[in-house]
């Protein structure tokens, strides 16, 4: 990838950014389960092209985050991963621009469910991951 087009790739990931604080985007790219706004193109993460009939809309995705702010401060972009247990997503900062990782544990479906072990598992990952300081390792702020 050129120099120029990285710098066109950080300029449109700021203006999404910006876009994200006035209108929420109401699509979502089907090949990588990005937010999209209707009038793009192509997919800012994938470069998949918008098919003729148009981006499919949030509300038909089988995701419940996907589009979803948090905290009023982090807008869920991307799906990345699943487990029987936890959800992990991109989400963008409507405050900075920055992405963050975003984990989402699922603590009230599921038989012999111990929601109290998952809650002090989880509670052990976020202090382990607040005491890590390494480039390699993924940080927790939040």
């Amino acid at each position: 990838m050129s120099e120029i087009k990285t710098s066109e790739r950080v300029a449109a990931e700021q203006m999404r950014r910006r876009a994200f604080l006035e209108e929420l985007p109401p699509c979502f790219c089907p090949n990588c389960s990005a937010v999209v706004y209707e009038g793009e193109e192509v997919c800012a993460y994938c470069d998949t092209e918008r098919r003729e009939d148009g981006w499919p809309a949030i509300s038909t995705s089988m995701d419940p985050w996907l589009g979803k702010v948090l905290a009023e401060r982090y807008l869920i972009t991307r799906h990345v991963a699943s487990s029987s247990r936890a959800r992990v997503y991109i989400a963008d900062s409507r405050i900075i621009p920055r992405s963050f990782a975003v984990k989402i544990m699922n603590v009230t479906d599921g038989p012999n469910l111990d929601q109290e072990g998952l809650r002090r598992r989880l509670r052990r990952e976020v202090e382990a991951l607040g005491t890590l300081r390494n480039p390699h390792i993924v940080s927790f702020y939040d």
